[in-house]
Parts: structure tokens; C-alpha cells; sequence
């Protein structure tokens, strides 16, 4: 049983997504794995589901996938989420998202040229900001808006493991804490080894 392929009874409009989860071709299960993999290291990442906007209006489901409109996931690393809301529960009401659009990127672009833009996501609503270049103190500037229809904030997150102590903000634990003392052990041992060898080249130098 335990080796047997996972079974699910969904609806037939969700099946392009189990089939295509990121937009680019990899399913579901094998998405979920690198999901689960980036968590490992810092204890917890952030996935985002959400449907792009295309051109026009779509008036039906037949029409939203002629035009390539289609629900995707994309996941964020605790490096990119600035900042979040909870309620008492431990529900989102609010996150930012940080990212670099792949659109404005170029071959022989200067990387430190493309904008940084934060997608704030509401229960209601979501609007996209832009960074206000190299001044911490500019504010960014608001350069996209619109509704959320689902009433949630759609960002879930994959923990290696819960912090409890935490609890009920979202943060994981990393599956380095439990060998984070001998690797700091190695370091400072490793570091001493390579002052030491210094410290006797230079002195056979000397002579």
C-alpha cells in the first residue's frame, strides 16, 4: 500500500493542475517534492496558487483556457516574504511577496538594473509595488491593482517541520538544527587550522 501511486478523487477542472502544477510542466507530486525540499534548509517556504490575468475577459472556463489562463504555483523562499499579517487563528490576512520579473532580464542586461517589485496579497484584493531603486527611505511605487474573488489570502506554507514555540505565526525548522553545532565545530576548527598554517608559512618566510 505505502508504495502504491497516490489516488485522488477531484474534479475534472482541477486535473490540468495536478498535471501541470508550475506552468512549465512538472506535476504535482514532483512539485510538491521541491517544495518540500526548499523547505529543508531554512524550515518552511511559501507557495503561492494563483490564475495570471490575460487579455480580454474570459466568459467561461472553455474561453479562460483558449486564451491560456489557467491556475499556476510558485513558490517563494522566507527570504522573499518580508513581511505578513495573522489573524487569532493563525490565518493570513495579509503577505508581501518579493520578487525580480524574468521579463526585464537580457542576456547582457546589468541584473542590478531590473526593478524589484513586491505583490502584496489581501483577503480582497492584491496590488503590486514597485521599489523605489537604491533609498531605503523612498516608499515604493503602487503600479498594479485588483480583486481577490476567493477570500483568502492564496498562499500556503510547506514546513520541514512546525515551530512550535512559534505557534500560530508560520515558521518551520530546519533540518539543520540538529547538526548545526558540529558544523559550527568544523568551522572554527577549520578556520584555526588555516590561521595556524598561515601564521608558519609566514614565519619559514621570515627565516
Amino acid at each position: 500500500v505505502l508504495s502504491g501511486e497516490i489516488e485522488r478523487n477531484v474534479p475534472s477542472g482541477l486535473l490540468p493542475f495536478l498535471a501541470d502544477a508550475d506552468g512549465s510542466g512538472m506535476d504535482r507530486d514532483a512539485w510538491m517534492r521541491v517544495g518540500f525540499t526548499l523547505a529543508q534548509v531554512p524550515g518552511h517556504a511559501f507557495c503561492l496558487t494563483e490564475i495570471p490575468a490575460v487579455a480580454g475577459d474570459p466568459a467561461s472556463a472553455a474561453e479562460a483556457t483558449a486564451l491560456g489562463q489557467r491556475v499556476y504555483s510558485t513558490f517563494f523562499s522566507p527570504l522573499d516574504v518580508p513581511n505578513w499579517a495573522i489573524d487569532e487563528r493563525g490565518e493570513l490576512e495579509w503577505i508581501v511577496l518579493r520578487y525580480k520579473p524574468s521579463a526585464e532580464a537580457s542576456p547582457f542586461g546589468d541584473e542590478k538594473n531590473i526593478s524589484i517589485r513586491y505583490r502584496v496579497w489581501y483577503r480582497d484584493k492584491w496590488q503590486e509595488w514597485v521599489a523605489a531603486g537604491d533609498d531605503p527611505s523612498a516608499l515604493p511605487t503602487l503600479v498594479a491593482e485588483g480583486p481577490n474573488p476567493i477570500g483568502r489570502v492564496p498562499v500556503d506554507v510547506l514546513y520541514n517541520a512546525r515551530d512550535v514555540s512559534r505557534y500560530p505565526h508560520p515558521i518551520g525548522c530546519s533540518a539543520l538544527v540538529g547538526v548545526a553545532d558540529d558544523i559550527r565545530a568544523h568551522f572554527n576548527l577549520t578556520s584555526l587550522l588555516d590561521e595556524q598554517l598561515a601564521e608558519q608559512t609566514f614565519a619559514s618566510l621570515a627565516v
